[in-house]
């Protein structure tokens, strides 16, 4: 077996911090409202759809108002306060399929997580 070596990959991103008044609760409350409370189960609605059209379609009856749906929720809050950490840190990930198809399609290199990559 041959040995892998990690391959550096520069790219350029920006980190947005909004500044509110509102309580974590809150927050969490609201971006919810907008993508669903349960995670979308991908792998599962991938498997029961025959075609991209039921699968999009399936898709976009999950969307909320923003047309983003909730793929999973990681709560680190959970974790940390095992090491006497008490802070709400929620990791959610969102997205939407058809919307990154066509950066897919039409991008010149592979799209993952934000990142680009020439190979």
């Amino acid at each position: 077996m041959k040995s892998s070596h990690p391959r550096e990959i520069p790219f350029t991103g920006v980190r947005l911090r909004f500044e509110s008044n509102k309580s974590f609760d809150e927050v969490l409350s609201a971006l919810l409202a907008d993508v669903g409370d349960k995670p979308l189960l991908l792998n599962e609605v991938t498997a029961n759809s025959e075609s991209w059209d039921s699968f999009s379609k399936e898709i976009e009856s999950r969307v909320g108002p923003s047309d983003f749906v909730l793929f999973a929720t990681i709560d680190h809050g959970a974790w940390i306060k095992k090491v006497g950490i008490r802070r709400k840190v929620v990791r959610l990930i969102i997205g939407n399929p058809t919307i990154a198809i066509t950066m897919l399609r039409h991008g010149r290199r592979p799209v993952c997580a934000g990142r680009t990559d020439s190979h």
